[in-house]
């Protein structure tokens, strides 16, 4: 076995500057309503229920903005000296950087939409979207994804090295947690999620600030303007 080692994080004593990825935007959006209610369910009976399914149906888009609401919404935010904005959110993250987007693709549809955790709203994927033209059909390799949303989770890695020295496995730890709750909800929620071990695509954008770092197949999500 060859073992990597990444070595021990350890933050820095004056945290670097860093710009963060631009995505390619227009002034298209689409809203997610913030839950009014949940069913009050016993935690212990949705970890005992929890496993991946990779049957999927569909599931109207109310579902994903829950989804998405428990487990990645900024719940507060304030600025750092790193050049973007720290947050709390359902999640842990070290450093509470949250380096990773979400991204989410509908069966049948081209377009690859992120999250923006922020205003709890989806935003269409515009230069990057040919970086994705490939992934289904990649993933149908691994398995039928055929009537299955995909979700791939992509990283900025400078956000976290910009307070951590020798910090990359804290971005495969914020991913791990992240991919773990997603699959914890989807069960309280009643959605199919199953992860997958591939990390696609392994481009995203020229300048190779973003890289993939964790994908699942999902219950179908409708998602169009």
């Amino acid at each position: 076995m060859t073992w990597i080692n990444l070595g021990n994080p350890i933050p820095k004593n004056k945290v670097d500057k860093y710009s963060p990825y631009k995505w390619s935007t227009n002034s298209e959006f689409i809203n997610l309503n913030e839950p009014l209610e949940f069913l009050p369910t016993a935690f212990t009976k949705v970890l005992f229920e929890r496993k991946s399914k990779r049957c999927f149906n569909q599931k109207p888009i109310e579902k994903l903005s829950d989804l998405l609401w428990l487990t990645n919404r900024v719940k507060d935010a304030v600025n750092s000296e790193m050049g973007f904005p720290i947050s709390l959110r359902p999640v842990p993250s070290a450093g509470a950087i949250h380096p990773i987007h979400i991204l989410i693709n509908s069966p049948n549809l081209d377009m690859w939409w992120r999250y923006d955790p922020f205003q709890h709203c989806l935003l269409p994927i515009l230069n990057e979207n040919h970086y994705f033209n490939n992934v289904r059909n990649d993933c149908e390799k691994i398995l039928d994804c055929s009537k299955a949303s995909l979700m791939i989770l992509i990283a900025e890695p400078q956000k976290t090295l910009s307070k951590y020295s020798k910090g990359t496995s804290l971005v495969w730890r914020d991913a791990g947690i992240l991919l773990g709750n997603l699959a914890l909800v989807s069960s309280y929620l009643d959605i199919n999620f199953c992860p997958i071990g591939a990390l696609l695509p392994t481009k995203i954008d020229k300048e190779n600030q973003l890289v993939t770092v964790g994908m699942a197949a999902l219950d179908a999500i409708d998602i169009r303007y």
